[in-house]
């Protein structure tokens, strides 16, 4: 299952349209939905408005994102894990990020909260055992 894209509030993580992103876990509870990717992971806290069809997931809105993955180009130790937090703040963003780079952004909220290209319904459907 390979996505062409993903993005957070209009943004994708790490440079656009460079990275393939691999669905293998989705865990959803009434105030988070969690993904799993090969070696990354996002959380989504208090997300509003989710729609998932055959080939997208989409959610309007959230208050806070967690993007954590290994420093893109290095090993995958714990040295090189990075952490990305998003929270809404009215009608900014404010991103912070820690771990082998690390600040602190601002911008404006560019389209869905966060979205995702795929065949969702692969990962959705599949057998657990």
């Amino acid at each position: 299952m390979k996505y062409s894209y993903c993005s957070i509030w209009g943004v994708g993580p790490g440079r656009p349209f460079d990275n393939c992103y691999i669905l293998t876990e989705i865990e959803v509870n009434n105030s988070q939905i969690r993904l799993c990717f090969e070696s990354e992971c996002c959380i989504i806290l208090n997300p509003q408005g989710v729609c998932i069809s055959d080939d997208v997931m989409k959610i309007e809105d959230a208050s806070k994102i967690i993007w954590r993955y290994y420093y893109y180009g290095l090993p995958k130790v714990n040295d090189n894990i990075v952490i990305e937090e998003y929270y809404k703040n009215k009608e900014k963003i404010e991103k912070s990020i820690k771990g082998k780079i690390s600040g602190v952004f601002q911008s404006t909220i560019q389209g869905q909260a966060f979205e995702l290209h795929g065949n969702i319904n692969e990962i959705i459907n599949k057998p657990k055992n």
